[in-house]
């Protein structure tokens, strides 16, 4: 990272950016070219260790390509807030952001598909209390970042 003033270090400050984010934007490698989706996420975060999970269909674009490349790359960013000045250059966006990459995978065990989506929901509404029917299950997919490597940086003050 190149401004290592900006670094975020604590915890418990990535977990917040982690919780007051509402999108996560998933990078994914397409024959050479990148393939950019943003997507709702849950996250799972201990002792510094970020697995991320998503929902989506069992077929399209996303599912063809982690077929023949699991490597995914993710940006969560949030309190964006425009900082105006007297010129152009003195213009800037404060904000708080993770980044990182992984592997990609899809979730298979019932079990694990429901702790996957028990996250995405507590994560957007705070609860953990939902039920999913085992034929709803058969429906959906559940994909799994296992985040190998992540920064957090903020340029909002101290």
């Amino acid at each position: 990272m190149r401004r290592t003033d900006r670094q975020i270090h604590d915890g418990e400050m990535v977990e917040s950016i982690l919780r007051q984010a509402q999108v996560c934007h998933l990078a994914l490698v397409d024959r050479g070219a990148p393939y950019l989706v943003a997507l709702n996420y849950g996250f799972h975060f201990q002792e510094n260790q970020l697995t991320l999970y998503f929902h989506c269909a069992r077929d399209g674009r996303k599912l063809d390509i982690l077929r023949s490349n699991d490597s995914g790359y993710f940006f969560i960013d949030t309190d964006h807030r425009l900082v105006e000045g007297q010129s152009a250059c003195q213009w800037s966006m404060k904000y708080r952001s993770v980044a990182g990459s992984g592997r990609v995978e899809t979730v298979d065990d019932e079990a694990l598909k429901v702790e996957g989506l028990l996250r995405i929901m507590e994560h957007h509404s705070g609860r953990t209390d939902f039920e999913f029917d085992s034929r709803v299950l058969e429906h959906v997919l559940v994909l799994r970042m296992r985040v190998d490597a992540f920064t957090a940086k903020s340029n909002h003050p101290a």
